[in-house]
């Protein structure tokens, strides 16, 4: 990971596990490589409540390709 700027607001973290009302998590970088994955300009905003996890944004360039993502799906269930 190239050039990371991550910012975590409004989260707690306890014995691996996390407590929120309105926590946020948003992260950008130039470039993400991961195995075989090579994502440039990565940006990833997620909201988490005691409901789960929401995907607000993710945006991201690889090998030419553009690609945009947003959903309100939710994650449930801690581990």
């Amino acid at each position: 990971m190239t050039d990371l700027d991550l910012s975590l607001r409004n989260m707690t973290f306890s014995k691996d596990d996390w407590q929120t009302q309105e926590g946020k998590l948003s992260m950008n970088a130039s470039e993400f490589i991961y195995g075989s994955l090579h994502l440039f300009d990565p940006i990833i905003n997620t909201e988490f409540s005691p409901q789960g996890v929401a995907l607000r944004q993710f945006t991201s360039r690889w090998e030419g390709v553009w690609s945009e993502r947003q959903g309100t799906g939710c994650v449930t269930g801690k581990r």
